[in-house]
């Protein structure tokens, strides 16, 4: 099993520092290509498998782009609708997405990019795209960070498109109590699917059922990077 290094943030550095003249530091991360690293990762005690939106080969440069919609507890009908306008929006964008249920309270739509764009332009995009959604919808959709200023709104969170960010991985265990399962969908399941739907006892069939790849390969086709960030009114491509 491969590895990368990763150097971490003067924040982390800082936390992580042994002695008054540590010097900067990183942080190892397994690259998993096969069926038996995952069972490495499992026998070192992990659950849940983050993974970033870039790959070993191009840290640099993103391949996906996340909206994460975060409702408040208890919305599924909130957070159902939320996914259905951000998806509505992003396609008149250029982007053509994948909802996932995170095996928690909201889902994600990741959509395929070519990795020719840095994390500072595709995250600037995705920021002003977010920024629409909330603006069209105020009364649904928000962007405040902070939980106490949202109300019953969605936070649209474009903050997955950092380099330091991950997302939880397609059919990662979470580490609940049912040990529920994250799983992309395709759109019609959304309807009738909740963000939290699927546990360990489902994966088998989930795994036997048509994946969304080749809408994943058609979003990746589609997608047409720009040179400049998004800075005006007309919509960001990235």
């Amino acid at each position: 099993m491969g590895r990368v290094s990763i150097p971490r943030s003067a924040a982390a550095t800082k936390k992580h520092a042994k002695g008054k003249a540590a010097e900067p530091e990183f942080t190892v991360y397994p690259i998993v290509r096969e069926a038996e690293h995952l069972a490495f990762l499992a026998n070192q005690g992990a659950i849940e498998l983050h993974v970033p939106t870039c790959r070993a080969s191009s840290l640099h440069a993103p391949d996906r782009v996340v909206i994460d919609l975060d409702p408040p507890p208890g919305s599924f009908d909130l957070v159902r609708r939320a996914a259905f306008l951000a998806r509505d929006t992003l396609g008149e964008l250029g982007l053509a997405t994948v909802p996932v249920a995170t095996g928690s309270k909201g889902y994600h739509l990741v959509a395929a990019v070519e990795p020719k764009l840095g994390f500072d332009v595709v995250a600037g995009a995705l920021q002003k795209a977010a920024a629409l959604l909330a603006a069209r919808h105020p009364d649904e959709l928000t962007v405040t960070f902070r939980v106490a200023a949202r109300g019953k709104r969605v936070f649209v969170d474009w903050l997955r498109n950092f380099p330091v960010a991950t997302v939880v991985a397609p059919y990662s265990l979470r580490a609940s109590t049912r040990a529920t399962v994250a799983a992309p969908l395709a759109w019609s399941e959304v309807e009738t699917t909740a963000p939290d739907a699927f546990d360990l006892g489902d994966v088998a069939r989930l795994l036997d059922r048509p994946t969304p790849s080749p809408r994943w390969r058609s979003a990746r086709s589609n997608s047409r990077p720009s040179s400049p960030p998004w800075s005006g009114p007309s919509p960001p491509r990235v």
